[in-house]
């Protein structure tokens, strides 16, 4: 029988880790198609933004505004394959109080919830993380209305816990996420007694686009995994059929040490100056030139970290807008270098992944000011102007 166990295990494990390497390439194929696909969209929602402020057909106006939602529906779409990619949109974190969260969202939700869900919630106070409200609440109440369809129209039961942890039991060893340990975290568990789910689901109930709802995108919960990994997290379903399901969270505990949010400079507005564009995609290039040189702003491009730093060492420029990721150079070893001959020329950094993400590998203060593709024209004027506005302080 110890045998029989060892090998038990060993399977266990071999499955684990499977589903695990799996998951990793789903989630680097999806943040590679996210981020070619929002530089084209910068293309597609700047130069209609263009065109919309240039015309006062009513019809083409119309028509301008349907390709701008559509492009925004899209860009809310690559989002979601960022967050699953765990380089989604996270704004700066702030201590939340899971239970008040889980308060707040009960009255909004009690009413979309099936005919016969009822919703409970037992929650410990003062069960704080770090983190992005509007993110976690996407996570809650994709874990809730989940539960509530999984309960249907019967009468069942729907149960909300949140809970202060230092010693995670084992069925974290099995989890999706960071790799838990002891230390002070915060569990939040949403179980249900609806239909359940078997073990083939379970194995695939993270990935994108697997769903078993018929109208589904299957990226409500691969969403909500990527977004519990960016905040150190983990996730671990538990389920068969007939029997209901639990999912639960467990996140780092906040350790309140004082205020985490820095207040942003006042803005004001510039005069137009000139601007390096260092960007490896063309229609990226192509719509700043066009947005920033109505508006006044002289631009100057470079199609490489190499060639930007050759066109900054030779012409200079007023400000430079940096993209992170390009196949010679990334953006942050082109700020390194450049911060390197000058300490004080204004920068932009503009990428399809979070700031948050793109923080690590930069020292603090080495750009002034973050732009998320795919953006409008205000966003990149915005973006601009609160750079020059940093610098100059």
């Amino acid at each position: 029988r110890p045998v029989q166990r060892v090998e038990s295990e060993r399977r266990e494990l071999e499955r684990q880790i499977e589903r695990s390497q799996r998951l990793d390439s789903l989630g680097v194929l999806a943040g590679g198609v996210a981020h070619d696909f929002n530089n084209l969209l910068v293309g597609i929602l700047g130069n209609a933004e263009l065109l919309l402020a240039e015309t006062e057909h009513e019809e083409t106006r119309e028509l301008l505004e349907a390709i701008v939602s559509a492009a925004q529906q899209a860009a809310a779409l690559t989002a979601r394959l960022l967050a699953y990619a765990g380089r989604g949109e996270a704004m700066e974190r702030r201590v939340v109080d899971l239970g008040t969260l889980l308060d707040e969202l009960q009255t909004v939700l009690v009413p979309k919830l099936g005919k016969g869900a009822r919703l409970s919630i037992d929650a410990e106070p003062n069960a704080t993380v770090l983190a992005d409200a509007a993110s976690l609440t996407h996570v809650l109440m994709n874990l809730l209305t989940n539960a509530s369809d999984a309960v249907g129209n019967r009468p069942g039961d729907i149960v909300a816990r949140v809970r202060r942890t230092s010693d995670p039991d084992s069925r974290w060893d099995a989890a999706f996420g960071v790799t838990v340990t002891p230390g002070k975290w915060v569990l939040v568990e949403v179980e249900d007694d609806g239909e359940g789910m078997d073990q083939a689901t379970q194995a695939r109930v993270f990935e994108p686009f697997f769903s078993t709802k018929a109208t589904g995108h299957g990226l409500g919960l691969a969403a909500c995994l990527g977004i519990v990994s960016s905040h150190g997290g983990a996730v671990h379903v538990s389920s068969s059929p007939g029997d209901g399901s639990r999912f639960s969270i467990l996140l780092p505990a906040a350790q309140l040490t004082g205020s985490t949010v820095a207040p942003d400079p006042v803005l004001r507005v510039t005069t137009p100056c000139r601007v390096l564009v260092i960007d490896d995609e063309p229609v990226v290039r192509a719509q700043l030139r066009r947005s920033l040189a109505l508006r006044g702003y002289t631009v100057s491009e470079a199609a490489s970290g190499e060639a930007g730093l050759r066109a900054f060492e030779r012409d200079g420029a007023d400000l430079v807008i940096v993209d992170l990721t390009m196949p010679d150079m990334n953006g942050a070893a082109v700020i390194d270098r450049i911060r390197s001959s000058d300490e004080g020329v204004p920068i932009v950094l503009a990428s399809g992944y979070s700031k948050h993400q793109t923080d690590r590998g930069l020292d603090p203060g080495s750009f002034q000011s973050f732009l998320r593709k795919p953006f409008g024209i205000s966003e990149l004027i915005a973006a601009v102007e609160l750079a020059r506005s940093r610098a100059s302080r």
